[in-house]
């Protein structure tokens, strides 16, 4: 069985770190000098969480589910290798079309009408987890099929075990970061046609990070009479089980759900209409417990006869959060603003991924005039439909949203009619999508505009060792281009297209606001060239960081956690793998917690970088103390 470690993962190591950074009582040596003052970018009204940056001090302030969107934008910049002309390993990640929706009971992490095996894997006999049954056989032996959009398994050999029969399994999306907490809530609609003489088993399981069963939603068919009984049950970390059943007889269909209530702090089930309590007031630890997989299984009982019982479709969701908030939010592609070009129909050209089932998506914008006086018309098209068409005043502009139907990868171009009036006659502020319910979408990038000489010109923010960091991807045009970089009209570079480049821009005011351009050699294509990575950014921070033999983070992990500032916004945090340091005792009970002189013993031998702008990280097995909270 195949794992992949979730977004959860970076996020985890972010929120340890910085921690970390702001403890004086732990193993990090915290120095009194901020960083700098704190600073803002231009906010929404209407939009509170409009990304804002920090020339302070670091931090994360929420640990919630990294966004998709959010980890996708990070792996495209962190996998990239750059001034390696590398095209090929940032493709946009493209999600499950079924994904993330609003179901009956909350938003749906994985739905199936049993139609289908996408994504699901054929467990052999050596399966590591626990087993919902005595014996799991080869798929070849068992096979599960399709039968009129059911599943179903029509043949399973004699054995001597009591229960056994074949196991398939599918990843839950988002396992790493979804907990019963969350309000976990497995359906599970099964289909049960009386064969006279037979008995048989089928069920739906839902396993922990640790492949061990939480959920379990089951059929046994008895041999005698024509009793059925239909079970949900919850299984606790270790041994045991909290069950409840009800008995049917004859042919019937209906569902099973079992969910954990937060407002109850009870897990319950539903029985084909009866409700009942499994386990009251769980404990943290089985609250924390990750879903990770989900099982389906059909069992035969000993070499009796057999035949086997249909399953019509599986849900599985976490309770809706009215008060959900997101963590992050990607630098907007506009940067601190961005000119339509100086032509008659001047437009700007984005690509963005809406890879749920949702029925609509929400695009804020902020839209202004700089030199341009007169009003002039927005226009706004998605995949060539035009959505919008108003008047917009250079008092005014456009500070608001638009709704955007439909998902999947979406082309969207916005229009300023007349637009070569006056150079640099309107800014685009602010351009980011985003879900109804506020999670942020994913930009796969900005086309260059069909022109004779393409160029993109953008106000941003820039410091001390400003890079620019671009990846330009071939589209509707595919012949060899050059592009050039310029910083207030001087010349700093040339790239090619396509291609992966890093700049150095040189070192400038901390946050002073300068003129970029990328400019193309000669395309009238339109969607000929996009921009896919595009981050300007300079250095802020540096965290050193010595460690403990066997605990050093990997280089990939501190990639991420550049990666991770780098998107969000201009003040590059820089992680420098230092010293491997001895055991030592770092924290002693007689002094409630705070450092003993053989702590400052060791950071005076080990710390290197002294500076106001550079914290110190040591990484360690464990902290000891004597449980004061002064």
């Amino acid at each position: 069985m195949n794992r992949k470690l979730k977004a959860t993962r970076t996020l985890l190591i972010l929120v340890l770190l910085f921690l970390m950074l702001s403890m004086p009582l732990s193993f990090v040596n915290a120095t009194d000098t901020d960083i700098g003052e704190q600073t803002t970018t231009q906010s929404v009204s209407s939009t509170p969480d409009l990304l804002t940056t920090y020339s302070g001090k670091l931090g994360i302030v929420d640990t919630g589910q990294m966004p998709l969107s959010v980890q996708a934008t990070i792996d495209r910049f962190a996998q990239t290798n750059w001034n390696a002309g590398d095209i090929d390993v940032t493709e946009p990640v493209v999600l499950p079309p079924d994904y993330m929706y609003q179901g009956e009971y909350g938003d749906v992490l994985y739905s199936s009408e049993c139609d289908n095996f996408d994504g699901w894997e054929f467990e052999n006999p050596g399966f590591s987890g626990e087993k919902p049954i005595t014996e799991i056989h080869w798929a070849y032996q068992a096979p599960i099929t399709v039968d009129n959009s059911r599943y179903k398994c029509a043949s399973i050999p004699t054995s001597t075990s009591y229960l056994h029969g074949p196991l398939m399994t599918h990843a839950v999306p988002l396992g790493a970061g979804v907990t019963l907490q969350d309000g976990l809530d497995l359906t599970v609609k099964f289909q049960q046609q009386y064969v006279y003489g037979h008995m048989s088993d089928v069920g739906v399981v839902i396993y922990d990070s640790n492949l061990e069963i939480m959920f379990k939603a089951w059929v046994h068919d008895a041999w005698y009479g024509s009793r059925t009984d239909v079970y949900a049950g919850y299984y606790p970390i270790g041994t045991g089980s909290y069950y409840q059943k009800v008995q049917k007889s004859s042919s019937w269909n209906g569902d099973v759900r079992i969910w954990y209530d937060r407002d109850t702090d009870r897990i319950k089930a539903d029985i084909l209409g009866t409700q009942v309590t499994l386990l009251q007031n769980p404990s943290d630890a089985e609250l924390a417990r990750n879903a990770w997989d989900i099982g389906v299984y059909f069992a035969r009982n000993k070499d009796w006869h057999y035949d086997s019982k249909y399953l019509d479709s599986i849900d599985l969701t976490v309770a809706i959060t009215p008060d959900r908030s997101w963590p992050a939010r990607p630098q907007s592609p506009a940067l601190d603003g961005h000119w339509f070009p100086q032509t008659s129909y001047s437009r700007l050209y984005f690509k963005v991924n809406q890879p749920y089932a949702d029925s609509k998506f929400r695009i804020w914008m902020v839209i202004e005039a700089d030199q341009d006086p007169i009003e002039r018309y927005l226009t706004v098209r998605v995949d060539g439909s035009q959505i919008y068409h108003e008047r917009i005043h250079p008092n005014t502009g456009f500070n608001d949203y638009m709704e955007v139907y439909g998902s999947g990868v979406k082309k969207i171009e916005l229009q300023i009619n007349y637009g070569g009036y006056k150079d640099k006659g309107w800014k685009l502020k602010y351009f980011y999508p985003e879900r109804t319910n506020g999670e942020p979408l994913e930009i796969i990038g900005e086309y260059f505009p069909e022109t004779s000489s393409p160029e993109l010109t953008y106000h941003a923010r820039m410091g001390m060792e400003t890079k620019l960091n671009i990846k330009v991807e071939n589209d509707q045009d595919t012949n060899q281009r050059s592009f050039y970089v310029y910083v207030d009209g001087q010349y700093k570079g040339t790239g090619s297209i396509p291609g992966s480049h890093e700049f150095s821009l040189g070192d400038y005011t901390h946050d002073s606001l300068h003129e970029i351009s990328l400019v193309m050699s000669g395309s009238t294509t339109q969607w000929g060239k996009i921009v896919s990575i595009k981050r300007v950014h300079h250095w802020t921070a540096g965290v050193e960081i010595d460690y403990m033999s066997g605990h050093s983070p990997s280089q990939a992990d501190l990639d991420q956690l550049e990666a991770y500032y780098i998107t969000l916004g201009p003040h590059r945090v820089e992680f420098e793998l230092d010293d491997l340091i001895p055991y030592q005792t770092y924290f002693d009970p007689a002094t409630n917690g705070y450092p003993n002189q053989d702590y400052w013993d060791l950071s005076n031998s080990y710390r290197d970088h002294n500076e106001a702008k550079w914290e110190w990280a040591n990484w360690v097995h464990y902290l000891r103390w004597d449980g004061s909270d002064e």
